[in-house]
This record gives structure tokens, sequence and C-alpha cells, in this order.
């Protein structure tokens, strides 16, 4: 109906609007503390906004924009994007970026507190090994069926299948 398309369309808005604008936003605020964030001289703007980069090294002011980056691909492309949900694709690509963004991560430590680093590795490192189990299950949830192992050779069923007991 009419009214279910208008309800669709402010929704469709609202979706764009928060992750895209708050993004575009934050990221001009950060663009227009970076000198004296960087330089460590701080303005009445940069006071202001330490919030968004307090947190972080001098030289990695911006990280806040790649923690929503992370966010905005996992739970809003991956999930509407072009793939069908519980797809391979889906769950391949959630794994590959957590898996870049850990090793970024890991990289440039970019945490003033060695801690807060330590704990966003260890939460990275969880995220890239949930999404990697759900593809093992996904796998096996595929090669378990009767009819695929009755068409599979005895070594398709040695390298696809997962016993369900250790031997």
């Amino acid at each position: 109906s009419s009214e279910h398309r208008a309800a669709q369309s402010l929704a469709w808005a609202s979706i764009l609007l928060y992750p895209v604008g708050l993004f575009a936003l934050n990221g001009t605020l950060l663009t227009l503390v970076r000198g004296p964030v960087i330089h460590q001289k701080p303005t009445a703007l940069s006071r202001a906004t330490s919030f968004l980069h307090r947190e972080y090294l001098p030289a990695f002011y911006y990280w806040e924009l790649l923690e929503m980056a992370r966010r905005f691909l996992l739970v809003g492309v991956f999930v509407i994007g072009p793939y069908h949900p519980g797809s391979m694709m889906q769950l391949a690509l959630a794994a590959l970026t957590c898996v870049v963004y850990l090793v970024v991560q890991a990289q440039a430590m970019p945490y003033r507190s060695a801690a807060d680093n330590y704990l966003g590795i260890g939460c990275s490192f969880s995220l890239a090994v949930l999404f990697l189990a759900c593809i093992f299950y996904k796998v096996a949830t595929l090669t378990e069926l009767q009819e695929l192992q009755a068409r599979m050779s005895y070594e398709q069923q040695e390298d696809f299948v997962l016993p369900a007991a250790a031997p």
C-alpha cells in the first residue's frame, strides 16, 4: 500500500542517514581537529570532540572511523547486500573483513593503553574466529546430508565430512 511504501522510504532514509551521516559528520570533525590532535595543542573544538579521539594515540586519531566502517560493513552492507542471508559469500566476506581488520589493528596498536590494545585485538580475534566457525558449521551441515554423501567418493568424504565425535 502507499502507507507501507511511505514507511519503507522513511526507514531507508533513516538507515542511510544514521550510519552514513554519522560517519561523514565524525570524519569532518576529525579532519577539522587533525592538526591540534597530532601536534597535541588542544583547541576548543579538539577538546569538544575528544570523545572521538582521546582513547587513541595522536597518530591514530581517526581510528574511530575505522571502527565505524567495520561495524557498518558487518551489520549493514553484508546483511542487506546482494548476498542471500546466511550464504557462504556473506560469511566469507565478513570473515575476511574481520581478519584484515585484526591484522591492521595488531600492527597499528592504536590505543593509548596497552590493555585496551590487547582487549581490542582479543575482541577482533574472537569475531574473526566466530565467522570462521560459522563457515565450518555451514560446510559441515552441507556435507552431512545423506544424499550428498551417497554421491561423494571415499576420498571426498575423508576430505570434506567432519566427524561429529573424535575417533
